[in-house]
Protein backbone atom coordinates (compact mmCIF):
# COMPACT_ATOMS: atom_id res chain seq x y z
CA UNK A 1 0.00 0.00 0.00
CA UNK A 2 1.64 3.30 -0.90
CA UNK A 3 1.87 6.23 1.25
CA UNK A 4 -1.17 8.35 -1.16
CA UNK A 5 -3.36 5.20 -0.29
CA UNK A 6 -3.28 5.26 2.96
CA UNK A 7 -3.51 9.18 3.11
CA UNK A 8 -7.10 8.55 1.28
CA UNK A 9 -8.51 5.58 3.51
CA UNK A 10 -7.20 7.81 6.47
CA UNK A 11 -9.32 11.02 4.87
CA UNK A 12 -12.43 8.71 4.57
CA UNK A 13 -12.13 7.68 7.95
CA UNK A 14 -12.05 11.02 9.60
CA UNK A 15 -15.19 12.08 7.19
CA UNK A 16 -17.01 8.56 8.82
CA UNK A 17 -16.34 9.44 11.95
CA UNK A 18 -17.66 13.12 11.68
CA UNK A 19 -20.65 12.15 9.78
CA UNK A 20 -21.47 9.73 12.99
CA UNK A 21 -20.78 12.34 14.96
CA UNK A 22 -23.33 15.03 13.20
CA UNK A 23 -25.59 12.32 13.23
CA UNK A 24 -25.63 11.63 16.97
CA UNK A 25 -25.61 15.20 17.83
CA UNK A 26 -29.21 16.11 15.74
CA UNK A 27 -30.76 12.68 17.00
CA UNK A 28 -29.92 13.62 20.97
CA UNK A 29 -31.55 17.19 19.91
CA UNK A 30 -34.78 15.41 17.93
CA UNK A 31 -35.15 13.11 21.38
CA UNK A 32 -34.45 16.80 23.97
CA UNK A 33 -36.74 18.49 21.34
CA UNK A 34 -39.30 15.39 21.55
CA UNK A 35 -39.29 15.01 25.41
CA UNK A 36 -39.94 19.00 26.00
CA UNK A 37 -43.58 18.61 24.06
CA UNK A 38 -44.44 15.99 25.71
CA UNK A 39 -45.15 17.16 29.39
CA UNK A 40 -45.72 13.77 30.65
CA UNK A 41 -42.53 12.42 29.92
CA UNK A 42 -40.63 15.45 31.46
Amino acid sequence: MTHRELQGKMVIKEEIVADLGLRARVGVFLLLTLVWHMPGLA
